[in-house]
C-alpha cells in the first residue's frame, strides 16, 4: 500500500467568497465526479478559516475554497498521478474563466511545508509547463 506524502492543493485566491462560493463548490464536486482519479478522490474544500492581521489595521477573513489531493512520493519519473494534475489545472482554467478568480496549484510537504508551483490561467499553453515545474519527466 502506498504512504500519501505530499498533498496536492489548487484553490481559488480571495476571501470575498460570499456571492460565489456555492456555485464554485457544485462546479468542484461535479469535476470531481466527472472522472475516474488514479491518485484517490480529492477532497472538495470550502472553508472559512478565521481572520489574521496583516501589517496594515484591518483583518482579513482567510477562505479556502478548492480541492486537495493526496499523493505518493514525487519522483523523477512520471508518476501515474500526473494526469490528475493536469485535469486539475484545465478545470481551475475553466473556473478562471467562469468565475474570474485566480487559481494556484501547489504542493504541501510532509512536514506541511507548502509551494506555490503554479497559477492557472485560461491559457492552456500554461499548463503544458506543469511536468517541468512539478520535477517529473515523460518516460518514452
Amino acid at each position: 500500500m502506498s504512504r500519501y506524502i505530499y498533498t496536492l492543493f489548487a484553490y481559488a485566491d480571495g476571501n470575498d467568497f460570499e456571492d460565489v462560493a456555492d456555485l464554485i463548490e457544485a462546479r468542484l464536486r461535479q469535476f470531481a465526479r466527472s472522472r475516474r482519479w488514479i491518485a484517490g478522490y480529492p477532497t472538495i474544500i470550502n472553508r472559512r478559516c478565521g481572520k489574521i492581521q496583516y501589517a496594515r489595521p484591518d483583518f482579513i477573513e482567510l477562505w479556502r475554497l478548492g480541492l486537495t489531493l493526496e499523493l505518493t512520493e514525487i519522483g523523477t519519473e512520471l508518476p501515474r498521478w500526473f494526469p490528475d494534475v493536469e485535469a486539475i489545472a484545465r478545470f481551475l482554467g475553466t473556473l478562471h474563466r467562469d468565475f474570474g478568480r485566480s487559481c494556484y496549484l501547489g504542493f504541501a510537504d510532509p512536514e506541511d511545508k507548502t509551494e506555490q508551483l503554479f497559477e492557472v490561467s485560461t491559457n492552456p499553453s500554461d499548463v503544458g509547463k506543469l511536468p517541468a515545474i512539478v520535477g517529473v519527466r515523460y518516460i518514452a
